[in-house]
C-alpha cells in the first residue's frame, strides 16, 4: 500500500540520509529510501518536482503519514 505526498520545502533525502539524524536511513540501488524508526520501515521514491515542491510515493497509509512520518520527518517545520 501506498499514497503520494506532496512536499512543499527543501526536503532531500540525501541530505537527511547523510546528516547524522537519521541513522537507520538508506539509498537502495533502484534510487528509492528507506527509513527505519521505532517499529516502522518508510519506502520512499521521488516522483517528480517543480518550483513548488515534490511528489513523493510513500508506503504507508494516509494517516500512518499525518500521525508519524510527517512528524519524524519534522514536515511542520519551514527550512527554506
Amino acid at each position: 500500500m501506498s499514497h503520494i505526498v506532496r512536499i512543499e520545502d527543501d526536503f532531500d533525502m540525501d541530505k537527511i540520509r547523510t546528516s547524522g539524524q537519521c541513522f537507520r536511513m538508506a539509498r537502495l540501488d533502484d534510487g528509492a529510501y528507506r527509513a527505519i524508526a521505532s517499529d516502522r520501515v518508510l519506502y520512499m521514491r521521488k516522483l517528480g518536482e517543480d518550483g513548488a515542491g515534490a511528489d513523493w510515493e510513500a508506503s504507508c497509509t494516509p494517516e500512518e503519514w499525518d500521525s508519524f512520518w510527517s512528524g519524524y520527518f519534522d514536515l511542520g517545520r519551514d527550512y527554506s
